[in-house]
């Protein structure tokens, strides 16, 4: 993890201009807070009314999109600093409560 979030887009990703440069939407400015006090990379796009999110995933780290408004305020309820996700799978691990979270499928169409 970096020691302080990166506000530089990553290659092939929509350029990220500066916070300040036009007013981000009131849940996105909420989470770009919580981001960079948790040390998590977190990118603005041309557009303001989404934001990438980078969480760890073992070694390297997954991109969230994440929208303005109800998706920004879902994520907000919850304490998405302390995850991490786990490879491939849609599995992550919540680091205080020491528990696996996965989607589970039975193979079958």
């Amino acid at each position: 993890m970096k020691d302080k979030p990166s506000t530089a887009s990553p290659p092939g990703s929509a350029s990220s201009g500066s916070l300040r440069a036009t007013p981000l939407h009131a849940s996105l400015q909420k989470l770009w807070n919580r981001c960079e006090a948790a040390n998590l990379r977190i990118v603005r796009h041309d557009r303001e009314d989404y934001c990438s999110i980078y969480l760890p995933n073992g070694r390297s780290e997954r991109q969230v999109i994440v929208r303005a408004g109800e998706d920004a305020e879902a994520l907000l309820e919850f304490d998405f600093e302390q995850i991490t996700f786990l490879g491939n799978y849609n599995a992550f691990l919540h680091k205080l409560e020491r528990r696996i979270y996965a989607a589970l499928s039975t193979g079958c169409n």
